[in-house]
């Protein structure tokens, strides 16, 4: 066979052992817009305290005050 090739067969072979390789399941799959929306529907309403409002968010996290807050910074940075 080394004749055929032109190349002879090493001595000594050096195998080493494969890299470790996770073969269970692909990991998680991403929601459809449909679920997410269920999921959000089943979720309760809460009153933020700031704008009075029901809904999925509270005073902490309110759009309405994120907006001035973010309006009060930049012209705080700028001065």
């Amino acid at each position: 066979m080394g004749e055929f090739y032109g190349v002879e067969a090493p001595q000594e072979v050096d195998v080493q052992p494969p890299e470790v390789v996770s073969t269970k399941g692909c990991g998680s799959r991403l929601p459809s817009r449909v679920e997410k929306a269920l999921k959000l529907k089943s979720k309760p309403l809460r009153q933020c305290k700031k704008c009075q409002e029901w809904g999925h968010h509270d005073s902490r996290n309110c759009d309405k005050f994120k907006e001035k807050e973010k309006l009060l910074s930049r012209r705080n940075s700028d001065v």
